[in-house]
């Protein structure tokens, strides 16, 4: 005989699962907070790292300023008759203005451009891996586009960004074959990218090279018999 439930009883059996499916869209929830506080901050407003530098342009002086100049281990960088700057726990568009008042100070109606250099990394299954420089508009798929675009062996499914020390997933597969734009972070100063290697490529790679010890091995059979 069928056993009939009333709709109390089917609620208490089912509790137990919408407890589940409430912890899983809190813990969802709570990654995307993560994800929003870590990269909110707008990439231009950030200061200069050792490593990182500046592009500067000019085009009505004659003197020899046009050039990119790095930021030191001290955290100093040093321009063309303005000698060294202080670069640490300065906002680069703060920085931007008092460079083009320095030069303004000692030329007429300077026409230049102050851009920052902020050096990023991209290793992994790219064609071009290495570091590169950014001027604070890119996302990640610009970076990866630097970098020569992935290999055909690239794992989109475990790409990752190491920013400050964490480590944050990114949805490469929305960003780079969905055109999800929402998924395609902004990258900063120091940040580094990881493009890891498909499942399947090394696993050719690995039977590759079985193979070409078992042509060794018959060879050395045919030797020896």
């Amino acid at each position: 005989m069928k056993k009939f439930y009333q709709y109390n009883d089917v609620t208490e059996l089912a509790k137990p699962y919408f407890i589940k499916i409430k912890r899983m869209k809190m813990k969802k929830l709570a990654l995307l907070i993560a994800v929003v506080i870590l990269f909110s901050v707008n990439s231009i407003a950030q200061t200069l790292k050792p490593g990182d530098g500046i592009r500067l342009t000019v085009y009505n002086i004659e003197d020899k300023l046009t050039g990119d100049y790095f930021v030191t281990e001290e955290g100093t960088i040093r321009l063309p008759y303005l000698g060294k700057f202080d670069v640490k726990d300065t906002f680069f568009p703060v920085l931007k203005e008092k460079i083009i008042a320095k030069y303004d100070s000692i030329y007429k109606n300077p026409e230049m451009t102050v851009q920052p250099l902020f050096r990023v990394s991209i290793i992994g299954e790219v064609n071009k891996p290495g570091v590169y420089y950014v001027t604070g508009f890119e996302k990640i798929s610009d970076v990866l586009a630097l970098a020569g675009g992935k290999t055909s062996s690239a794992n989109l499914d475990e790409v990752y960004l190491i920013r400050d020390g964490k480590k944050v997933e990114v949805d490469a597969e929305k960003i780079f074959e969905e055109g999800n734009i929402l998924a395609d972070f902004d990258v900063r100063s120091g940040d580094k990218i990881f493009i890891p290697r498909n499942f399947w490529a090394k696993s050719n790679d690995a039977s590759i090279l079985v193979s070409a010890l078992a042509v060794v091995a018959a060879i050395i059979g045919i030797f020896v018999n």
